[in-house]
């Protein structure tokens, strides 16, 4: 808030607004001059102005989105997370279904990493954090579309709060747009908002510790500071990750809080309280008393990163994950070869024929914010000093964590995603910084569309090129150039015009970029696999068992949202333990059916040998079901 001039008076105010304003008055010892602490009338209102039609914009976006949702699954993930909310509609924190069946890799089949699970007991657990079935309980009674919904106002209210964050620091209407153009648009979050998988939930809860942190700051309150800490806490009770977010956003605290050692030990409070909660959940869970009962398998990712490779790896790593994926060369790894492809004429990486995207080929303009970052610690002088003390607090965070995944090597990969998805979390900070560092007075909205149109063109142009190769090449290198440009721009010519429109053509590629490509990506599996689900779900009934192979148990999740069904995929122990489980299935009276497709023919055998069966199929779907006694048609 601003301060009114002194002639100001209660009628003239009165006057204004209509309401009765409450002004804290005080003498000044030393000069006995009259402070006043006012609000400043005409800012009041163009804030209240533009918070209306960001509400209104954000509105019309959510229900666009809603209404595009696609009830399918984009990748294993999102069943790993969704088995926990069953689970806690039946009242528990395992598996519902699979209690005192002989325990097996194939019961496992939400895990991405079922093959490697040692499964010592039944009912099975998912290993994803715990705290997102508790937020996502009151949401999935409508279902898969309730579950997404979660996810997009979370995306909405985030936008919001990377608004409040800016004009709480500044007061500058453009620079608060800015901050939400370039996270809103700019980057590439509109993917995970349509899915189930809690990214954007990750994202609000981080944006709003940051929130609360900065008034833990400001005011020194413990009671601020105790929330923020438990609120990044319920943060890592929904991706493990956000542990090292919550250790970062507490420096600036420590570093620039008001009573620094108050609020610091109120906020680690916070965290440590709700570790507790997570840890004795997972006590429950997996009988281990641990916040992070997978951090044994974390460490020797790293060990075997930090042991076995060159002291120029992390370089590699860190330029694949922020500037060029595809300068690592081709992924070796046997699992995520069958998804991943190498173009060998352009050196490009492919997941499902689009071009995998490091941060910087996502978002061009990040590779500035990033600049920023580190700009801030050594010239303050293009920033007032709150300006560069928020984008160092902000610099706290981004570039530890990004460092971390680069310790954590090639290997620590984000699997199945056309981006990088382990820094979605930060997207919002580098926007924050990003248009705190530019300033107002340096953008021009009209040359900013200008560039964002010139972006969306450059996607067009790319796109219509004659050969495969050609795109993949352009797709590669032009975000790049597009950094490269905004960094030179700002650095040699200062130009405002310039900027804004190399600032906005970086906006543009990042948008349309990422809704031709990633955006339509993710829908087409998902229209794939929700095809499939609408048939597995429209014919096996209620308190039955469907037996799977490999990536075909993707589409089957949802359906345990609405019936009673074990699904196991028998690829996790190539089919050790299917005959074992089926006799016991059957003996509980459930119904069993086969998925066929990709199944082994020596599984297949096993599990229809001695049985009467039926076969149904439908497109490329073949579906038997196996059963003792006479054969009986698929009635409810």
């Amino acid at each position: 808030m601003y301060l009114l001039k002194a002639e100001v008076t209660f009628t003239d105010v009165e006057r204004i607004t209509g309401l009765h304003l409450l002004v804290d008055i005080y003498f000044d010892n030393a000069n006995n001059t009259l402070n006043g602490r006012m609000v400043n009338i005409k800012n009041f209102a163009r804030d209240l102005s533009d918070r209306t039609i960001l509400v209104l914009l954000l509105i019309v976006f959510g229900i666009v989105l809603t209404l595009t949702i696609i009830r399918g699954v984009f990748i294993i993930d999102e069943d790993n997370y969704l088995v926990t909310v069953v689970g806690l509609q039946h009242g528990m924190l395992k598996m519902p279904g699979t209690e005192n069946l002989t325990p097996s890799n194939e019961l496992v089949y939400f895990d991405p990493e079922a093959s490697r699970r040692s499964v010592q007991s039944t009912p099975v657990v998912s290993l994803a954090p715990p705290i997102y079935a508790f937020l996502a309980l009151p949401f999935s009674y409508a279902g898969w579309r309730g579950l997404v919904l979660l996810n997009i106002l979370s995306f909405l209210v985030a936008i919001y709060l990377v608004f409040r964050y800016v004009d709480l620091i500044t007061h500058q209407r453009v620079t608060s747009w800015i901050a939400c153009i370039l996270f809103a648009i700019g980057g590439y979050c509109i993917e995970y908002a349509q899915g189930m998988w809690p990214e954007m939930l990750s994202v609000v809860l981080c944006m709003g510790t940051l929130i609360l942190c900065l008034k833990g700051r400001q005011s020194g309150s413990i009671y601020t500071a105790l929330a923020a800490g438990i609120l990044v806490g319920i943060a890592v009770g929904v991706r493990e990750q956000n542990i090292f977010f919550a250790g970062c956003a507490g420096l600036g605290l420590v570093l620039y809080g008001t009573k620094r050692m108050e609020t610091s030990i109120a906020y680690a409070a916070g965290v440590v309280l709700m570790l507790a909660v997570i840890a004795t959940l997972n006590l429950y869970r997996v009988g281990i008393w641990h916040p992070f009962p997978k951090v044994g398998g974390y460490a020797s990712i790293v060990a075997a990163n930090t042991v076995s490779t060159s002291v120029f790896e992390p370089l590699r790593v860190f330029w694949s994950k922020v500037v060029d994926y595809s300068s690592y060369g081709p992924d070796t790894d046997h699992i995520r070869s069958g998804f991943y492809q190498w173009d060998a004429e352009s050196g490009t990486a492919l997941l499902n024929g689009i071009v995998k995207k490091s941060w910087i080929q996502s978002s061009p303009w990040i590779g500035l914010a990033l600049i920023a970052m580190v700009v801030s610690w050594f010239s303050p002088r293009k920033n007032s000093k709150i300006e560069a003390k928020e984008i160092r607090v902000l610099g706290l965070i981004v570039v530890p964590t990004v460092l971390m995944f680069v310790a954590a090597g090639f290997n620590r990969t984000d699997g199945l995603s056309f981006n990088q998805r382990y820094f979605l979390e930060l997207v919002p900070l580098c926007a924050i910084a990003l248009s705190l560092f530019i300033r107002q007075e340096q953008i021009g909205f009209l040359p900013m569309g200008m560039g964002t149109a010139i972006g969306i063109i450059a996607v067009v142009g790319i796109l219509i090129l004659p050969t495969q190769m050609m795109k993949h090449f352009g797709q590669r290198y032009m975000p790049m150039l597009l950094a490269l440009g905004l960094l030179l721009v700002w650095y040699l010519w200062g130009n405002r015009r310039a900027f804004s429109i190399v600032l906005g053509a970086c906006i543009g590629w990042a948008f349309f970029i990422h809704v031709e490509s990633d955006l339509v990506g993710s829908r087409f599996r998902r229209e794939i696999n929700a095809s499939r689900y609408e048939y597995l779900n429209k014919t096996i009934p209620n308190h039955s068992a469907l037996f799977t192979f490999w990536g075909n148990k993707d589409a089957a999740g949802p359906i345990q949202l609405d019936k009673d069904v074990v699904i196991l995929d028998v690829w996790a122990d190539e089919g050790r333990d299917a005959k074992t489980l089926e006799e016991e299935l059957l003996t509980r009276g459930r119904r069993i059916f086969i998925l066929e497709n990709d199944m082994p023919e020596k599984t297949l055998r096993s599990l229809v040998i001695d049985r009467r069966f039926r076969e149904y199929s439908t497109g490329n779907l073949k579906l038997i079901e196996v059963f003792d006694g006479q054969i009986h048609d698929l009635a409810r």
